[in-house]
């Protein structure tokens, strides 16, 4: 597990999710857009694992690693479920709460 330092990585996230909560681009360019850094993190280290993940977590107290795997299934769910409103809700934490931050880890 290697947590991603590189704040131009970290940023570009953020600012995917950002556009996202605020409804300016839909899952499929999310996930598209992590998909591509994730293909980017994975290309500048080639001594890495072959089959690595970017995944997030969603402040510190977070116990979850959330996949961009996660993330397509949970964010495909309807708009009422459960689980789509956590993930919607921990992602608009990193976003309106500045004590709230963004953990990058690819692995």
């Amino acid at each position: 597990m290697k947590e991603i330092k590189t704040t131009g990585i970290k940023n570009k996230c953020e600012n995917l999710f950002y556009l996202y909560i605020q409804n300016q681009i839909s899952t499929s360019d999310l996930i598209n857009g992590l998909e591509e850094i994730e293909k980017q993190v994975s290309e500048k280290n080639p001594n890495s694992e072959k089959n690595g993940n970017l995944w997030f977590k969603f402040g510190k107290d977070d116990t979850n690693a959330t996949t961009i795997k996660n993330l397509k299934s949970y964010l495909n769910l309807p708009h009422y479920h459960i689980n789509r409103k956590f993930i919607e809700e921990q992602i608009g934490m990193i976003i309106d709460d500045p004590n709230t931050k963004l953990f990058v880890f690819y692995s």
